[in-house]
């Protein structure tokens, strides 16, 4: 439980800047693909205090046979770099706490993500693909490609 707060603790100086600029939410769903080949979905919403970062809430739910097998909730930040306009590259860090079922019963614990995407800005929509790696219980890498949707909260004070 410590390592969700201090990651929240780290990124406060980001959201202090966010509150002289624009910020944004942004919902998205997208398809992933497994270590193993196995296909899944990811659901998220994104928090973007700011042009440079965002933090936000993932979910990856991986069905098997019809029924639902693996389940990942994350909570990761991204550091956007332009590489040219409106295309970014970020690495993607964050915890995450997977659950596996096994027969009848779910098993599960931590990993630490680590891993980098890009994105590429159509207006309010963003088709993105990322690979994160998370360390630790059942550790693995996943392939997600989406796209998110973004929603203007405020607007800057200078407008």
């Amino acid at each position: 439980m410590r390592k969700p707060v201090m990651i929240c603790l780290l990124l406060l100086p980001g959201f202090q800047y966010a509150q002289k600029k624009e910020s944004w939410i942004a919902p998205g769903a997208s398809l992933v693909i497994g270590h193993a080949g196995n296909l899944g979905v990811n659901l998220r919403t994104h928090y973007i205090p700011n042009e440079r970062m965002c933090i936000g809430f993932e979910t990856n739910l991986f069905p098997e046979e019809g029924v639902l097998a693996e389940k990942e909730f994350t909570l990761n930040a991204h550091f956007f770099f332009e590489v040219e306009e409106k295309v970014s590259i970020y690495p993607v860090l964050g915890v995450g706490y997977a659950e596996i079922k096994e027969e009848r019963e779910w098993r599960g614990g931590w990993r630490a993500l680590l891993g980098g995407g890009f994105h590429k800005d159509i207006g309010r929509v963003a088709p993105y693909a990322e690979y994160i790696y998370g360390a630790g219980f059942e550790s693995q890498g996943i392939l997600i490609l989406g796209t998110f949707y973004t929603l203007k909260l405020r607007k800057s004070k200078e407008e």
